[in-house]
């Protein structure tokens, strides 16, 4: 597809969003590079807003997001979202990216660090890139934070995404290094339960030997995949609630020397995730039945 052809499709698709949508796409403040539209991760607001009209109609009617606490997030500087992650595909991060932008009062970009063998997939990650996802790196997490941008991570990576439905709402093991990430930059962690992701594929079998065989972390088995092939991949409509608790402020009660003791720092992101854990159950009892 040539250049021009490539560029009006866009433009057509964006002229399909929301209006006030559009708005604060355009209002986002994003550092780009010299003579160039896109920033140094290759985000480009053009390709979001080409997004925006797919981004609101899972946002507002497939998964009829709605979100608790937005208020909680802080309107600018550096700041840490750390959420739960399932459901085979990556649904949970595209909506808290949307609720942040949508619900906001200022609209901010929540830049997902998204799995490290994303990039694996040329396709797929340039679609990451140039709506604003970032590679899962610790320094593209620290580079981010030192320009003051707003960070959505999960740590529970890939065992969250491809844990199996018996093990639903049941946090997996964190990873430590957005702890140190809180304590370098001083930038607070916003906890975040998100409720309806692990309806959205129910996965009933992990398949080790394909995974390993097609080199992915795993080869899930649920009720439309892989029987329907691609269409699988396509989430149930389940109903997404988005919770986002008070921000943690470690750096305020500890001395950063605390980051020299790998059991305290531990300590730390157990206490960031039992709270996730704690949201996630009370977020639980305020829904009626699974998919409502």
């Amino acid at each position: 597809m040539s250049k021009a052809i490539e560029d009006s499709f866009m433009q057509y698709l964006s002229q399909l969003a929301d209006e006030e949508v559009r708005e604060r796409i355009v209002s986002l403040d994003v550092k780009t590079l010299p003579d160039s539209d896109y920033d140094k991760y290759g985000f480009n607001k053009q390709h979001l807003l080409a997004a925006a009209p797919f981004m609101e109609f899972f946002y507002r009617y497939w998964h009829r997001v709605e979100v608790f606490g937005i208020e909680n997030i802080p309107s600018e500087g550096g700041a840490l979202i750390i959420s739960n992650h399932s459901g085979m595909i990556p649904m949970d991060a595209a909506m808290i990216v949307s609720s942040v932008l949508i619900e906001m009062e200022k609209p901010r970009l929540a830049r997902s660090m998204v799995d490290k063998w994303a990039p694996s997939l040329p396709y797929v990650y340039r679609f990451f890139s140039r709506t604003g996802q970032v590679a899962g790196l610790y320094e593209n997490a620290e580079d981010l934070l030192d320009n003051g941008e707003l960070v959505l991570i999960f740590p529970e990576g890939t065992r969250g995404t491809g844990k199996t439905y018996d093990m639903r709402y049941k946090l997996q093991r964190f990873t430590p290094g957005f702890v140190e990430l809180s304590f370098k930059f001083r930038a607070p962690i916003i906890p975040a339960a998100v409720i309806g992701a692990e309806e959205q594929h129910m996965i009933f079998k992990d398949v080790k030997k394909l995974a390993r065989a097609f080199g992915v972390p795993y080869f899930p088995i649920t009720l439309t995949f892989p029987w329907l092939g691609p269409l699988g991949i396509i989430p149930l409509p389940s109903k997404y609630r988005i919770f986002y608790g008070e921000p943690i402020r470690f750096f305020d009660q500890y001395e950063d020397d605390v980051l020299f003791d790998p059991e305290k720092v531990k300590a730390l992101m157990e206490e960031v995730r039992e709270r996730i854990q704690g949201m996630i159950d009370e977020g639980l009892k305020k829904r009626p039945i699974p998919f409502f």
